[in-house]
């Protein structure tokens, strides 16, 4: 629902942020499940999708929210928990 000039531009910045290569893309995304986590995003269903997608076990994925849940509050993690739920039984 974007505008087509400003999503040109968020292609711009966002693109290049995502192919730096000093952090692997699997920390990456986990970073991403805790960030959206935290602020009680929907857009954390993207990243858990990414997770499956890249392979990484729902298992450390369900740690990261433990910790997120710890130092960012589980009301957050619980409602993340069953987002993830839903994107890994596919």
């Amino acid at each position: 629902n974007r505008p087509a000039a400003f999503q040109r531009k968020l292609m711009e910045v966002m693109v290049p942020i995502w192919e730096m290569d000093r952090v692997d893309m699997r920390t990456k995304i986990l970073c991403c499940v805790a960030a959206f986590t935290a602020l009680g995003r929907g857009e954390v269903e993207f990243f858990f999708k990414m997770a499956h997608v890249h392979k990484i076990p729902k298992e450390e994925v369900e740690e990261i929210l433990l910790l997120t849940g710890l130092e960012a509050g589980f009301p957050n993690a619980e409602m993340a928990i069953e987002i993830l739920e839903r994107v890994y039984s596919v």
